[in-house]
């Protein structure tokens, strides 16, 4: 077997492949083996070696070479790609140059690849971006708000014999209608809020302060332009609503017997200083990722590739499935919430395309980064990673449902290996390379 190899633009490359006359002859031989064991022909017994002249008057000539054709592609194409060390990505184009009988068989085949990546100086970006971290505290206020929502989770609720007001628990029924027809996503039952959140459609909430347990209210709200139904953006819509119930919070009081009720604090200054420490942990947690964020973004910027279009039509596409998954959790149907949004796949596609390419030039710097640096990823490591991502799950046989092992073992691999990259890069002490 020859082969030639040769890039060509829009990161692909071209193989020619060419089989000598005898490997071309063996794989017509194996061809007509199989298709002898598969005939059915009268005056043979099944699985009988027939005659060459039977089989071609039987299927034809040419479809024997075809079907040699494909069975040597699909044998020789793998080899080349291996031996060559070819990144392909996306099914090949396969060009068949030269089939015939007694001579060599030629195939050319146009595959798209993992591009080469130029990075700039990604240690001097490192190192330059990473003294912009800022330094973090835990504000006074934010440790009040952290405590308030503590009281407020152990609130005890009695029923209120008055009017509604803000901090109440209420329980509604409600219906909006547009145009006199009722909206299905705008109607529900038994519907608890607490007034003040303002969770629902602005303005909403202002129209039952005051009402009282089943008393009932009529009025119309104006929808903002940015709400996220496209078919309400805008429109008046009129809602019935019905107070079922109301019910008031009472707060625990706020001193040292309340920090002590929530778990090994000795005072309430101890339930400070421990809330201060955890909102550090966290905002510490939040200016690393901001960081490495910015850090990756610059190096993916400044690098020189050319991506190939199968590359990003499969990351918008992922992108799609993604949101399709998350939509599920929040019980949406996906064609629901592309009618909601006025759009459709392939617009939502078009609208990403420049964020599918950011996320690929983002994954292949890593790549290319950790390659540099020799980074590699143990198996113990990939193991731990696995069972930790697979804790959530009650058992095994929920988590094969939804989770493809091989998907598990590769996307655990990438988290440990781009870790160690940015772990890398944040010890960076000088911009040699």
């Amino acid at each position: 077997m020859e082969f030639e190899v040769k890039k060509i633009p829009g990161s692909k490359v071209e193989l020619i492949i060419t089989l000598s006359v005898d490997e071309w002859n063996k794989f017509i031989s194996e061809t007509l083996k199989k298709i002898s064991a598969e005939l059915k022909v009268d005056g043979f017994r099944p699985g009988a070696v027939l005659p060459r002249e039977v089989i071609e008057r039987e299927v034809g000539s040419a479809a024997i070479l075809q079907e040699a054709a494909e069975s040597a592609i699909r044998k020789t194409y793998p080899e080349v790609v291996v031996k060559n060390d070819i990144q392909a990505i996306g099914s090949p184009k396969v060009e068949i140059v030269k089939m015939s009988e007694g001579n060599p068989f030629i195939f050319k085949i146009e595959v798209s690849v993992l591009p080469d990546v130029e990075l700039p100086d990604y240690r001097a970006i490192a190192q330059e971006i990473s003294q912009q971290r800022k330094e973090v505290k835990a504000e006074e206020k934010e440790i009040d708000d952290s405590i308030e929502w503590l009281r407020k989770s152990r609130a005890k609720l009695k029923v209120a014999n008055r009017s509604a007001q803000k901090g109440d628990l209420i329980e509604i029924d409600f219906e909006g209608y547009l145009n006199g027809q009722l909206i299905d996503e705008l109607k529900s039952k038994n519907h608890p809020m607490v007034l003040g959140e303002n969770r629902l459609v602005r303005g909403f909430e202002e129209h039952l302060i005051g009402l009282k347990e089943n008393e009932e209210k009529e009025f119309s709200l104006l929808f903002p332009e940015d709400y996220y139904s496209q078919e309400l953006r805008g429109q008046l819509v009129n809602f019935k609503v019905k107070v079922k119930s109301v019910q008031e919070r009472e707060l625990p009081e706020l001193n040292d017997d309340f920090a002590r009720s929530l778990g090994k604090f000795d005072n309430l200054s101890d339930l400070r200083n421990k809330i201060s420490s955890n909102l550090k942990i966290e905002k510490e947690e939040k200016e690393k990722e901001r960081i490495r964020s910015l850090i990756i973004k610059e190096i993916a910027q400044a690098a020189k590739m050319e991506l190939p279009e199968v590359l990003v039509k499969s990351e918008t596409e992922r992108m799609v499935e993604e949101l399709k998954g998350n939509l599920k959790k929040m019980g949406m149907e996906f064609e629901k919430y592309l009618k909601e949004i006025g759009k459709g796949k392939d617009a939502l596609e078009r609208e990403w395309k420049s964020k599918a390419e950011e996320r690929i030039r983002v994954a292949l710097c890593l790549g290319e980064i950790a390659r540099r640096e020799k980074i590699e990823v143990k198996e113990d490591e990939i193991e731990s990673k696995i069972n930790e991502l697979l804790r959530p799950y009650q058992n095994i046989s929920e988590a094969e449902k939804s989770i493809s092992a091989e998907r598990l073992r590769e996307y655990s691999r990438e988290l440990i290996r781009n870790q160690k990259v940015f772990e890398l890069l944040e010890k960076v002490k000088s911009s040699t390379k």
